[in-house]
């Protein structure tokens, strides 16, 4: 990737992380978090008529536009970042 102005060469660095110690966390935090929401969902997962999937693309789904996902539609139109487009959740969802 070709880096030009220095926006980019700061936005680049912030995201390498250079010169900063990375962060470390404790092994048994994934299983810690998943017993917490498993446990606070218990309740909730009794009402539900089949298995909750939350994957990465249905959440970005929801939070990209989430009228769109709740219509069931397969494909809420062109995507903003396909199309190399940048929008703000302030943005209208088509």
């Amino acid at each position: 990737m070709t880096v030009s102005n220095p926006a980019q060469r700061r936005v680049l660095s912030e995201l390498r992380g250079v010169g900063v110690e990375r962060p470390t966390f404790d092994p048994a935090l994934a299983m810690a978090l998943r017993e917490r929401i498993e446990t606070s969902l218990e309740d909730l997962a009794g009402e539900l008529d089949r298995p909750l999937w939350a994957s990465k693309q249905a959440l970005s789904r929801i939070l990209g536009c989430e009228a769109h996902h709740v219509s069931g539609a397969d494909s809420p139109g062109p995507s903003p970042l396909r199309e190399g487009r940048w929008f703000t959740r302030r943005s209208s969802c088509r």
